[in-house]
């Protein structure tokens, strides 16, 4: 330690360490004046949440003994929180139970120093391994009175105790920042998929086949549908405007049929709305089922590349891309399996689906109280923005190259 410091006992910083009463009096929801346990002590103060009160005579009799006032120190002595501790902030007086000692600084003592000493993580530790007791474990007030407490000059105390308050708000706003940081990244990236499905993440290339060419094309070769896509040439009708090379053509126009599958054989791989993360939108608990236990619903055949987009409460987001671990998988009927034809990247069906444009337009559908759904015609029957397969393929590209570093950002400020 530095020349001019000196070990001390805690007792001798004092001018009182005492505990409240040891016989638990009765308290109510209301009453003449509250009454602190452990429960309320926080290492932020002290929490009136749950606070109970006791009668004025019960009060005299405790706060005769332990007298608690603002500037005091509250440290709690018993039980499972024990060595959480606190500076009493309240003005009126209280009672409390013995669970929590009452320190009273002498003047030359500062009470935020003496605090940080307490919540030092050498004192903690020394505290939590030399609690003793059968049932409920405790220090007592003998143990405490020797704690031996490096004793600083007041102006160093009192600038020691200010730099370490800095350094916990410091750490407090990095926190509310990461939180913030994170909320901007998820806006980010619904910006970043909204820009891309009207034609405005990457740059047009007028030597990119238009997508109404390949549509008109697959439907020469594929001739399910005689409906006319959506043209461009007048956008006036149209959710919004988009480059003159992309088209606008509804579900049944740009998604292959889904396809009914049954579980077969003894173990099927099953993905239900529970099995989707829709916070990364990914599959993230699928189970594995016995086949003579699959639920009714286990009816969706699933393929590489397919997207999953959950009908029940749409809202939540739901969605996720089925890798190549999950293409024997078979889904819900919760589900719509977004299975993408020859206009569409899978990755750009994910994405498209995604984004809020499609989100938003679909729960507009929404029908019934305890689980509003959408129904296959929605989609099916919805108009989906649709660029030159080249330009989608620059898309996927641009997204997930931006969506890489946001992560990286976000990853870095967790650490």
């Amino acid at each position: 330690m530095p020349e001019n410091w000196e070990w001390c006992r805690l007792k001798s910083l004092l001018s009182k360490l005492t505990d409240g009463t040891h016989h638990s009096p009765a308290n109510t929801q209301e009453g003449d004046y509250m009454y602190v346990t452990a429960k309320n002590i926080k290492s932020t103060g002290i929490s009136l949440d749950g606070i109970t009160f006791v009668s004025r005579d019960i009060h005299a009799e405790i706060f005769s003994r332990c007298n608690p006032e603002e500037g005091d120190i509250l440290y709690i002595k018993d039980g499972a929180t024990t060595g959480i501790a606190t500076i009493n902030s309240l003005k009126e007086p209280f009672s409390m139970l013995s669970s929590v000692a009452l320190l009273k600084p002498l003047k030359h003592i500062d009470n935020n120093y003496l605090l940080r000493f307490l919540q030092s993580p050498s004192c903690y530790n020394s505290t939590r391994n030399n609690m003793k007791g059968v049932g409920i474990t405790r220090v007592t007030l003998t143990q405490m009175e020797r704690w031996l407490v490096p004793f600083a000059p007041l102006e160093e105390q009192k600038s020691i105790g200010q730099q370490i308050n800095n350094l916990f708000n410091l750490i407090e706003n990095l926190e509310n920042d990461k939180e913030s940081l994170s909320n901007e990244v998820q806006s980010l990236k619904s910006k970043i998929l909204n820009l891309a499905i009207r034609g405005k993440l990457v740059p047009q290339d007028p030597k990119d086949e238009s997508a109404s060419v390949l549509l008109e094309r697959i439907k020469a070769k594929h001739p399910r549908s005689k409906k006319t896509a959506s043209r461009t040439s007048d956008n006036s009708h149209y959710p919004f405007d988009i480059p003159e090379n992309w088209i606008w053509v509804h579900g049944y126009e740009c998604f292959n049929p889904m396809e009914s599958k049954k579980p077969t054989g003894e173990i099927f791989l099953y993905i239900d709305i529970k099995s989707i993360d829709n916070k990364q939108h990914i599959i993230s608990g699928a189970k594995s089922l016995k086949v003579s236990e699959a639920p009714s619903r286990a009816s969706r055949g699933l393929a590489m590349g397919d997207t999953l987009f959950s009908m029940v409460r749409p809202y939540l987001e739901n969605i996720a891309f089925v890798e190549e671990i999950y293409q024997d998988g078979i889904a819900s009927t919760g589900f719509f399996v977004c299975k993408p034809n020859q206009m569409l990247y899978p990755k750009y069906l994910y994405y498209l689906m995604l984004s809020s444009y499609v989100i938003d337009g679909l729960n507009a559908f929404m029908k019934g109280d305890n689980s509003p759904s959408i129904n296959n015609n929605n989609i099916t029957s919805f108009l989906y923005p649709i660029p030159p397969m080249k330009e989608q393929k620059r898309i996927i590209n641009k997204i997930e190259q931006i969506s890489v570093f946001l992560d990286f950002v976000t990853e870095e400020t967790k650490a």
